[in-house]
């Protein structure tokens, strides 16, 4: 039993784990953006602790086929672990450079197709490895395991330093880097130690650099993106405002152990305004009542909830307060040429939504006394 590459094996391992759980805390935009990284990670994680489990139950009485299989699986691993990456490379790819990188898939997928029936192939004969008296004896095929995914390798650093550059990885040094480490500790391992099989510690060290110099920078860039999103998909682009999917947002979030305070408005006459003085004129009454429900209910959340209708939500209110509010917002409005109806409600317990509705029939008969006093076409 080896204990320093058993040792190296796990904790190599358990480092991966740790960042592939980091991966799990992420937005699910986020979380996507990691997948064939996480694949790469996950597969390498297995091809480690097969290869120590090898080492444990190697020589072990009666435990000899358990070796043979843990070290079967952590030589799989291995072409898996090729194609992944290259499947990796694709998805990080810059789309005018798709087209190599999906070329390079092509050789890549059935090289380690070949390369896994090698596998079989030795393992059935006896080649690639045999278990003796319950000890794993390495075969002369074992010396050519790595020839194919080798190739594979080889092919895609020209593919690989174009999109390390892409991601801001121009230094030769850099890239020299997370090419050099990984093969120069497969080469240490092979010379101190003859035993090594399949070096998934060279694998664990080049995915730790990627994820430092590279898979960081998608994060954050993908964060950066889900956040914009998050911000464009609730926010409304004319008036600044919570549009609807942001309102019901902060309708599923309101705690019902609150005093709610509901402020329903609809624009007066906006119709007319869009076909007597066109969509601009429109638009800027539609911004104005913004403005004035912002600056009247600072500390509310207002949304427009559609085109015309305001909701305006505040939490923990005081009766008395809010009624003299309201008295104040009417005021607003009439000098204001009556620039919208209004409605009002105040819960507390109940579902948010009632209140909401009892607001927007207040509203609606505010609406019906505008019509009649004004002597204007409701339809418009």
């Amino acid at each position: 039993m080896n204990l320093i590459l058993i040792a190296a094996n796990v904790v190599s391992s358990l480092f991966l784990l740790i960042i592939v759980c980091s991966f799990y805390q992420l937005k699910n935009i986020v979380f996507q953006k990691t997948r064939y990284f996480r694949y790469c990670l996950w597969v390498t994680i297995i091809g480690l602790l097969s290869e120590a489990l090898s080492y444990v139950f190697d020589g072990q009485p009666g435990k000899g086929y358990i070796a043979g299989i843990f070290c079967f699986l952590g030589y799989a691993m291995l072409p898996l672990l090729v194609v992944i990456y290259g499947f990796y490379v694709l998805s990080i790819s810059e789309e005018s450079f798709k087209s190599n990188a999906q070329r390079f898939q092509r050789i890549n997928v059935p090289l380690n197709i070949l390369e896994l029936l090698f596998i079989i192939a030795g393992t059935v004969t006896g080649n690639l490895y045999s278990v003796v008296n319950d000890t794993i004896i390495i075969g002369p095929w074992s010396y050519y395991v790595s020839v194919l995914p080798a190739i594979s390798f080889i092919c895609l650093l020209p593919i690989a330093k174009h999109i390390y550059n892409f991601w801001g990885v121009k230094e030769w040094w850099t890239i020299l880097l997370i090419i050099s480490i990984p093969i120069a500790s497969i080469v240490f391992f092979y010379v101190t130690h003859a035993s090594l099989r399949q070096g998934f510690i060279g694998a664990a060290l080049a995915l730790a650099i990627i994820y430092v110099i590279i898979q960081t920078k998608i994060i954050t860039e993908a964060d950066i993106d889900a956040t914009l999103y998050n911000e464009l998909s609730i926010n409304d682009a004319l008036t600044g405002l919570r549009n609807r999917r942001g309102y019901m947002e902060i309708v599923n979030n309101l705690p019902k152990e609150e005093t709610v305070g509901v402020v329903f408005c609809d624009a007066n006459s906006l119709k007319a305004v869009n076909d007597t003085y066109g969509h601009e004129a429109g638009d800027r009454l539609i911004k104005k009542l913004a403005n004035i429900l912002k600056e009247e209910f600072p500390d509310g959340n207002v949304c427009r909830i559609s085109g015309d209708e305001f909701v305006c939500i505040l939490n923990d209110v005081v009766d008395n307060a809010f009624a003299d509010r309201m008295v104040a917002l009417a005021s607003i409005l009439r000098d204001n040429d009556r620039i919208a109806s209004y409605g009002f409600s105040v819960g507390k317990g109940e579902k948010i939504l009632e209140i909401v509705n009892k607001a927007e029939h207040m509203m609606y008969n505010d609406k019906e006394r505008y019509y009649k006093e004004t002597g204007k076409d409701r339809r418009r």
